[in-house]
């Protein structure tokens, strides 16, 4: 400590031993930037101070020993000693550069994360759900419900008390069946939306 004291200055906390250290401060390396073994604090001073073009005044006379108490009380002698171990300013990119590469990025992450179609649309055909069955079909729910429900079953089900099948329920199976020939096998979510709206038939003959 009273060498500390003659000399003016504090001593920062000493490394631990076994790291590789900065050359500039002595702290923890985590690398090399800009062609010299920097810690990220110089290596982010270093950086600002070639593209922001900064100007430092030593107020300590221009021969602060640089330690990691001093790199925070003197900017001028710490960027002079990391151009002095070899930091290259010319190895800076510019912010736009640096700008632009983080948008590229963030397009190329967006663009990772969209979810990959495995079918395809023909765009001139409306939703699956837009188009009805044609007439004459609703006239064929009583030839449709048989091929699903044979009469055997039907019967079993009376006899277990089983509901009837409801108009709308008889509609539903034509639309699936008709669904089904037109476009050979519908997608799990035109089964939810033609269900869905099933339901809203059923829940307005409810409350009639």
């Amino acid at each position: 400590s009273t060498e500390g004291e003659a000399s003016g200055q504090k001593q920062g906390p000493a490394p631990r031993q076994h790291e590789e250290l900065c050359l500039v401060c002595a702290d923890r390396a985590s690398g090399y930037h800009y062609k010299a073994l920097t810690c990220e604090r110089c290596k982010g001073l270093f950086r600002r101070s070639v593209t922001q073009n900064a100007v430092y005044i030593c107020k300590f006379g221009n021969a602060c020993g640089m330690d990691m108490y001093m790199r925070r009380k003197c900017q001028e002698c710490r960027l002079k000693k990391g151009l002095a171990v070899g930091m290259r300013p010319e190895c800076v990119v510019p912010e736009n550069q640096c700008a632009m590469k983080r948008k590229e990025e963030k397009a190329q992450r967006e663009k990772d994360q969209l979810p990959v179609s495995t079918t395809t649309v023909d765009d001139h055909m409306p939703p699956i759900m837009q188009c009805d069955p044609p007439g004459p079909e609703a006239a064929r729910i009583h030839e449709v419900v048989p091929r699903f429900l044979n009469e055997k079953l039907m019967e079993q089900n009376r006899l277990k008390k089983v509901a009837p099948l409801t108009a709308n329920q008889k509609s539903l199976i034509a639309r699936l069946v008709w669904y089904h020939e037109g476009y050979e096998q519908p997608s799990e979510e035109d089964l939810k939306r033609l269900t869905q709206t099933w339901q809203s038939d059923e829940d307005d003959e409810d409350s009639d």
